[in-house]
This record gives structure tokens, sequence and C-alpha cells, in this order.
């Protein structure tokens, strides 16, 4: 349950990060947090890496707009996971982390 709480605190963390978000710096900082996140998410056992990448120098407001979206349903996931604990959804959550970081 730490490591949700965790998760929730990178997850709040990209949604700031990326609120407005016009330089390829900034969405640095957010694929850092999602790739904390997601590390959280999956755990030590199951752990499934992101594959390293540097985000776009191009349109990093329209990628930060779309990250912010799939981040935005991993919070709501993990939330509601954190009331039902119900281990698809966070699943769920993690695919979406790892498809917010793919878009930046």
């Amino acid at each position: 349950m730490k490591s949700c709480g965790q998760a929730l605190q990178e997850l709040l963390r990209v949604i700031i990060l990326l609120q407005g978000s016009t330089s390829a710096h900034t969405n640095t900082e957010a694929l850092k947090a999602l790739q904390k996140a997601h590390e959280l998410l999956n755990g030590p056992s199951h752990f499934d890496p992101l594959p390293e990448k540097r985000v776009s120098a191009t349109q990093p407001t329209y990628h930060a707009y779309h990250a912010r979206n799939a981040t935005q349903q991993a919070l709501a996931l993990l939330e509601k996971h954190l009331s039902s604990d119900d281990s698809q959804i966070l699943m769920q959550a993690s695919d979406l982390v790892r498809e917010a970081y793919e878009v930046l």
C-alpha cells in the first residue's frame, strides 16, 4: 500500500509538471516521475522496465497534453484501487503510466 501512495505522489507530480508545459526540460522531469511511478506500481517482483527514451524536442506542449491525459486516467484508477484493492485496476493504471511515458 505504501508503494501505491508513493506512485500516487509521483503521478500528481507529473500532472503538476505537465500542466501547461511548453518545454522539453519540464517534460523530461515528468518522464522521470513516470518511470518512478511505473516502477512503484509494478513492484520489484513483477517489474516490467520501460524502454530508455528521450522526450521529443518538437511540440512539447502537444506531447505534454496527451501524457497528462493518460496520467489523469491512471490517477483515477489508482484512487479507485486504493478504495477497492483490485489488482486488475492496478495493472490498468500501470498500462496508462506506460502510455503517458511513451507519448512524451
